[in-house]
């Protein structure tokens, strides 16, 4: 049975592509790419309807050349699926509003509907709603489709300071769900009870819930200072709402507010998690399906000591196509110089050029001022308890292999230091010399 036939429609929500992004300095290209790939199949086997990219198309404001080319190529080459009626993009927060709107008009004609920007003006906002029609020409729902939009944009003042009291956050929420609600009712009002699909690119969660840290890469609406927006802007006329800008995959509210998350992460926390796509069928119930993206290069990261880390990076662990980026944390005691260079022959006497991971991210985590308790875990010693003799001591072990320093340069160094009971002197500013200093 035909999805028509059923009364059911069905979109494919994705969001957050950051196409162009790296990830220190190494590119990302070749899995954005293939990730591309996999929608378009995705979209042709599943026979998707509408497909929504909800803000963060790009990774910046000017987006570099080979990233359009990669979004432009993929939108003429989903002109060709027949089940596709729609595609339906909106700008996110690291758009570019014009860069996404110029291409709009020509962009119609294979049935890709952008909205990078709205202004102020009201009267401008009905460009944010899409129909969706059936092949006889009736509206079977339509998009409510919103990009990022500042706050001022809707009349609301930066509140700065802390401490801001509730009558200040009251009156920014009610702004954002002012302005939903407008659009829903302009929705109804030109194409009847049909089911309505809202699209924004902002921070939502119910009070219950908190952001983590690596949730997105820049802050909206004032996060820092009134928390995130409530579920509650959207109105119950809308049947599904389709999120971007948080980077994990998740219910905001009862099934119908979500997150889809980035496809391909841009950052090694999001690959902690598969990400995922959403299926979406509408009907006269809305039925949401997570569909796991591929992983196409494994971001991986490893803690340990240098002689384990040689072991690691030498054993192939993942089933990824693409060879994959590492993050290497090596744990030592003392500074334990050239471990990145023999990290990497090690690699390359294991690996073919074409399969050799790649160490994007190392650092060298000092563990001989740290204690362990009995259950393992590091416990940082208080620098009250650091002595210059101590220091002294890292420090010689630090340029000389490891070794100690001999009893006679330990008490040559100890001979330097003030003894506890000798006087203070400091040296006064225009001091005159004494009859003893002549």
């Amino acid at each position: 049975m035909t999805l028509e036939s059923s009364g059911l429609m069905r979109i494919l929500h994705t969001s957050d592509l950051h196409l162009g992004a790296t990830l220190e300095q190494a590119s990302l290209e070749d899995e954005q790419s293939r990730f591309l790939e996999w929608l378009f199949l995705t979209l042709q086997e599943d026979r998707v309807e509408c497909l929504i990219i909800a803000g963060d198309v790009f990774d910046t404001g000017q987006a570099p050349a080979r990233a359009q080319g990669l979004y432009y190529r993929f939108l003429q080459r989903c002109s060709g699926l027949p089940a596709l009626r729609k595609i339906v993009v909106v700008g996110g927060n690291h758009d570019s509003a014009s860069q996404l709107d110029a291409p709009a008009p020509v962009l119609q004609s294979i049935a890709v509907q952008v909205v990078g920007g709205l202004s102020s003006d009201p009267a401008g906002w009905d460009r944010a709603l899409i129909p969706i029609t059936d092949t006889k020409g009736h509206t079977e729902a339509v998009i409510v489709a919103t990009p990022y939009i500042h706050e001022s944009r809707l009349g609301v003042g930066r509140i700065a300071g802390e401490g801001v009291d509730s009558e200040h956050t009251r009156t920014f929420f009610q702004a954002f769900e002012d302005f939903y609600t407008e659009l829903a009712r302009r929705a109804l009002a030109s194409y009847g009870q049909v089911p309505l699909v809202g699209v924004a690119h902002l921070t939502c969660l119910p009070a219950a819930q908190k952001l983590r840290d690596d949730d997105f890469k820049t802050d909206l609406h004032q996060v820092g200072a009134l928390g995130a927006l409530p579920p509650s802007i959207f109105c119950e006329d809308y049947a599904y709402v389709a999120l971007g800008h948080i980077h994990r995959s998740f219910a905001v509210e009862r099934g119908r507010v979500w997150y889809s998350g980035t496809p391909v992460p841009i950052r090694f926390g999001e690959a902690r998690t598969p990400r995922q796509v959403l299926l979406v069928d509408i009907g006269e119930e809305v039925v949401v399906t997570p569909r796991r993206v591929p992983e196409f290069r494994a971001l991986l990261e490893l803690q340990d000591t240098p002689e384990e880390l040689e072991r690691l990076v030498g054993t192939r662990t993942w089933e990824s196509p693409l060879p994959p980026y590492l993050s290497i944390e090596s744990r030592v005691e003392i500074t334990r110089p050239g471990t990145l260079d023999r990290l990497r022959e090690r690699i390359n006497e294991q690996f073919t050029p074409e399969e050799r991971p790649r160490i994007i991210a190392f650092r060298e985590v000092l563990t001989g001022d740290s204690e362990v308790s009995e259950f393992g875990e590091a416990r940082t010693i208080d620098l009250d308890t650091l002595t210059p003799d101590r220091l002294f001591t890292r420090l010689y072990r630090s340029q000389n292999q490891g070794q100690a320093p001999p009893p006679e340069i330990q008490q040559a160094f100890a001979s330097l230091l003030p003894r506890d009971d000798a006087p203070l002197e400091l040296p006064m500013e225009n001091a005159q010399p004494s009859l003893e200093d002549i």
